[in-house]
């Protein structure tokens, strides 16, 4: 029920937040004019994964090969070693 609801929460927190965005920036473009020229923004991917912990990757010098395809991007990719993560404590 917990999950649930912080899972409608924030369905409901991302879609104002997207609205707001495009009304945002609709209201700019009618209003003002551009003087900057477009830059280019910068690729960004985020990969999460669910239960696979850092000492279980072969990027991160384990002694399988668990993640070849990983390991192989982080080769000219920005790699982390070092994580903070929030924890939420569950309620039994």
């Amino acid at each position: 029920m917990v999950n649930e609801y912080y899972s409608n929460l924030s369905v409901l927190l991302v879609s104002y937040q997207t609205l707001r965005r495009q009304t945002d920036k609709a209201a700019s473009q009618k209003t003002t004019k551009s003087t900057e020229v477009d830059k280019p923004l910068p690729n960004i991917l985020l990969v999460t994964y669910d239960a696979l912990t850092a000492r279980e990757m072969s990027l991160y010098d384990y002694h399988r090969p668990t993640t070849p395809f990983i390991s192989q991007w982080a080769k000219t990719a920005s790699l982390f070693t070092r994580e903070f993560y929030h924890h939420a404590l569950s309620c039994k």
